[in-house]
């Protein structure tokens, strides 16, 4: 995986390929991940007192539910007020750890495509569009940049704590 952390928050045509690039690197990332462990080893801890990789992609699940709604928002109206709404709330309403790890996968799959899709067509100022999140405004490209940050601190936990960082 892409590390993205080093990547400025300024909204560069090149930042902002960096970012399209590692949101599109989680998928296959977690394809590899799974594949690499076994589907009996999918719903066990990675360790003591650790989340499973199930209720890691659960988790990472119900951020893109939420993040996705937000950046929609963000790009339909003019500086909307996004709900509070925090991805761990969404993932005990959804259930979404009580998911066949395959199923769910194929879920985020689709509705990755669907983000990188809305995102590649942006043009700059598309990227400036602002949204509140608990009064404070972010834009589209800072929230992606985000959001491909987070995935990749996951994916790295993950490669560590099983050994696997060779596999993705």
């Amino acid at each position: 995986m892409r590390a993205i952390g080093s990547t400025s928050t300024k909204a560069t045509r090149k930042n902002i390929q960096v970012v399209l690039e590692a949101l599109a690197e989680t998928p296959p990332a977690l394809d590899a991940l799974a594949a690499a462990l076994g589907s009996k080893m999918l719903a066990l801890p990675l360790e003591a007192g650790e989340w499973s990789p199930v209720e890691i992609l659960a988790h990472l699940r119900a951020c893109e539910e939420v993040n996705t709604s937000r950046l929609q928002a963000m790009l339909i109206l003019d500086e909307p007020e996004l709900p509070n709404i925090y991805p761990r709330q969404m993932q005990g309403l959804m259930e979404l750890g009580r998911l066949d790890f395959g199923i769910s996968l194929s879920v985020f799959k689709a509705r990755r495509a669907d983000l990188l899709h809305l995102l590649d067509g942006l043009d700059p100022a598309g990227w400036q569009r602002l949204g509140l999140i608990r009064g404070k405004a972010q834009n589209v490209y800072r929230m992606a940049r985000g959001i491909a940050h987070h995935e990749a601190q996951h994916v790295a936990h993950w490669e560590q704590v099983t050994g696997l960082a060779s596999a993705a």
